[in-house]
């Protein structure tokens, strides 16, 4: 168990579930009631992170709950749907030690609507009861013997991120996962330790982000596949509790990842990352340097004549270092833009089209005022270039009919 969180009470023991998930059991309890008090504010705050993890849509109906559990300062909240789990602790004053579970959407839903700044929670029977000054909920549960507990992952590998660094590096890298999950390697982003750096990349074979981090007495060795779901909940967990360090403790089939007060457990995703190494260009046929806002702009006007399931861009560079773009297969008709560049030089002439949207994906996340684009021809990728060496882009070009 990581240092900070609440520890489990020794009249818990464990068993497995039959016939699901690997790695997860259920933790059973010996009490059969509680009672604590605490602030309603934290308490919001915390179930808004454990509840976005929670499925109403599974066969084991006690995972539409979240896991209430108390020790004797604090209350730890739990959700899970087997692939993904979140857990936060809220200081409270507990009178009666316990643990149960009640729906979560109903019970965070209560939490956020009821105005009363303290809270008293306890539970009666089968319900739990949550009393305010002018409110009062109760709120039908399940045992806490049906819930899964989350695997725990030895210490061993376990590694501190700078919170604002990554959630930069994450927010820049993870717009390039696929959707699809027909292979899911691709739906993942990839942590690669290395000594004193980390490197995150993810790709969904069009396009492919990679950024890199320095990181200060790191002496990891390893590569883990982060899903791309975890990534997201980790973005709005670093929104939400600040800019404080992350804690990661990697194991062979789980990581956990600490901020503030939340702690995320998702499974790794298993396979081998493409060796994206080889298709980055080491050289370049015409680069051009451009204003961030003016591509944008450009590139949103000729969106407008695509038509579904085609945003399609050319672009055309001339020899003097002009650049024209152009919509590309559309059906509507068409527009043409001349966007103002300053060439670089041993510019060649070149045309080549890119799917519009990933452009601009790219674009989105260059801190800078302008890039650069490096054209390697016109079937091999676009290096979309910022100041920052750290961040390198790539998108693939679309097949032109000839």
């Amino acid at each position: 168990m990581n240092a900070g969180s609440p520890q489990r009470s020794p009249q818990v023991f464990q068993r497995e579930i039959p016939g699901d998930s690997p790695g997860f059991t259920h933790v059973v309890h010996k009490f059969s009631t509680m009672h604590f008090s605490l602030q309603r504010d934290e308490l919001d705050r915390m179930l808004a992170h454990v509840a976005r993890v929670v499925t109403v849509r599974h066969s084991l109906p006690v995972l539409g709950n979240v896991l209430i559990e108390t020790d004797a300062k604090a209350v730890r909240l739990s959700g899970t749907d087997l692939e993904i789990a979140a857990s936060a602790q809220v200081a409270a004053e507990v009178l009666q030690e316990g643990a149960f579970t009640v729906p979560a959407k109903v019970l965070q839903e209560f939490v956020h609507q009821v105005t009363d700044r303290n809270l008293t929670v306890k539970r009666e029977g089968q319900e739990l009861v949550i009393i305010g000054e002018s409110a009062e909920g109760r709120i039908v549960g399940l045992e806490a013997t049906e819930y899964p507990s989350l695997p725990e992952v030895p210490d061993e590998q376990r590694v501190v991120l700078p919170g604002t660094d990554l959630a930069t590096a994450l927010k820049q890298v993870v717009l390039a996962c696929a959707a699809d999950s027909a292979r899911p390697v691709l739906t993942s982003v990839l942590f690669r330790f290395t000594k004193g750096q980390l490197t995150l990349v993810a790709t969904d074979s069009f396009r492919l982000t990679e950024r890199t981090l320095a990181l200060a007495e790191q002496n990891l060795e390893i590569d883990i596949l982060v899903p791309h779901r975890t990534v997201q909940e980790m973005l709005r967990i670093l929104g939400n509790e600040g800019d404080g360090q992350v804690s990661a403790t990697i194991g062979a089939q789980q990581v956990i990842v600490t901020v503030g007060g939340v702690e995320l457990t998702s499974r790794l995703i298993v396979g081998q990352f493409p060796a994206y190494q080889r298709i980055i260009p080491d050289s370049f046929v015409a680069e051009l340097d451009v204003a961030v806002a003016e591509l944008q702009q450009a590139l949103r006007l000729t969106s407008i004549f695509s038509h579904a399931g085609v945003s399609n861009v050319l672009f055309q560079i001339g020899e003097e270092g002009s650049l024209t773009l152009q919509s590309h297969g559309s059906t509507r008709g068409r527009s043409q833009h001349a966007v103002h560049v300053v060439p670089q030089p041993g510019l060649q002439a070149l045309i080549v089209a890119f799917n519009t949207r990933f452009v601009l994906d790219a674009l989105s996340v260059a801190s800078d005022g302008f890039v650069r684009l490096r054209f390697a021809g016109a079937t091999k990728p676009l290096v979309v270039a910022t100041e920052d060496t750290s961040l390198v882009q790539l998108v693939m070009p679309i097949r032109l009919d000839t």
